[in-house]
Order: C-alpha cells, then structure tokens, then sequence
C-alpha cells in the first residue's frame, strides 16, 4: 500500500529511491539545485549502468550545477518548458511529491508526498511511469553534445608549462618546482629531463624550432 511521508521522511525517501536504482533513475523536478550529498549520491550511481536522467522546467542552473553536470555525462539533463511536477522513479519505486529538488539545501520546508512500489501498488506505480515517460519525451537536452565534447576535449588538452601555471593561478616556477618535486621533471646538467614516471602520467616532451619544452594533462598536479 502506498505510503504517506512528510517533510525529513521524504528527503530520506528520495535518497533511498537513488541508492536502490538498478537501471533506471528519473528524477522531476521544476528547479534543480544539487546538493553535495545529492551529488555524491548521482556521482557514485553513475559509476554503474543506471541510465539517470533529471527533467527541469528551469533552465536557470547555477554555475556550479551546470559545470558538474558537463563533467557527468552519464547524467541526462532535460528541459520541458512549463513543467511543475515532482516526481522521481527508479525500477520498482516512485515518489510523487511537493518536495523539489531545489527545497533539498533548505531543509525545513513543510513538505508531502507519496510513496508507491510497483510489487504493492502496480497501478499507482504504472501510471507514474507513464506520466513521467511523457515528459521525458516533450524535454529537449539542456546540456548540448557540443559542450559534452568541448568538455571532454579540454579535459584531454595537453598544457604547457605556462598554460598550466595560468589555470593554477601560479607561476611558471612553481609549477617546475612541483613537478621536480613529484619526480615527473629531474635536472640534468643544467636542463631539465621528462622522467619515466612524468611519461607514464602523459607529460610529453615537445621539441620545436625554438626548442624543447613539456605539455601536461590539465590535472597533472591534482
């Protein structure tokens, strides 16, 4: 029998619902906020074949928002212009409630929901599902293919020296002192000489007209 929840018992509810999706998880909801522990949970999901998709009726994300969800790409982003609902799915449960995904970082909002399973109360269950499969057939993706892959072409991009002092806010110096530090550069009779071990985590030694110099993964001293 469907369940009643209110307010705490549904943010439980919710990340429930994530934890136990086996192949599908749909998330609904007008605005989306992702909450660090909301994050943690989509991030550890999408390690897994869970097919995960969020539906908004906002396009409004928040920088952060929009950054994280480019660097999960497993991770479905839609938008259906005037859409209201609330409601999330996975295989075997779905949660019809007032709770958005955006009340999540505010915790005491009153809230009400309820909870149906597809073993207990199939037809509650079954029209969900179809409800929610409607929508996601009138969302259009947020996140375009083109930034998907600008995203991960900035990630595999090799940077130089330089390149790679600029994102870090650093200096040039500081980044060579790290790197000797980390043994992937060593001197050698007043150069400096890409190790083995600078190799195997992708620097690259780059000779050229003017000379010889290193490109680095992006992340290379994370």
């Amino acid at each position: 029998m469907a369940q009643f929840l209110t307010s705490a018992a549904l943010t439980g509810a919710l990340e429930a619902l994530i934890d136990d999706a086996e192949k599908h998880l749909v998330l609904v909801s007008r605005v989306v906020r992702l909450t660090p522990t909301l994050r943690q949970k989509l991030e550890s999901k999408a390690t897994t074949p869970v097919s995960i998709r969020i539906v908004c009726g906002d396009k409004n994300l928040s920088p952060e928002d929009h950054q994280w969800l480019k660097q999960h790409r497993q991770i479905q982003l839609r938008y259906v212009p005037d859409l209201h609902a609330r409601c999330y799915l996975n295989d075997h449960t779905a949660l019809i409630t007032s709770l958005g995904l955006d009340d999540l970082e505010q915790g005491n909002s009153t809230e009400m929901g309820v909870l149906a399973q597809a073993d207990s109360d199939p037809e509650l269950y079954r029209n969900a599902v179809k409800e929610v499969g409607r929508i996601l057939r009138l969302g259009d993706q947020m996140i375009s293919k083109r930034e998907l892959t600008a995203e991960q072409d900035d990630k595999h991009e090799l940077l130089s020296i330089p390149r790679l002092a600029d994102s870090l806010s650093i200096s040039s110096s500081a980044v060579i002192t790290q790197l000797l530090k980390l043994g992937y550069l060593r001197e050698q009779e007043g150069m400096f000489v890409l190790t083995e071990q600078g190799r195997s985590k992708g620097g690259k030694l780059i000779t050229s007209s003017h000379g010889v110099s290193f490109s680095w993964p992006h992340d290379i001293l994370s």
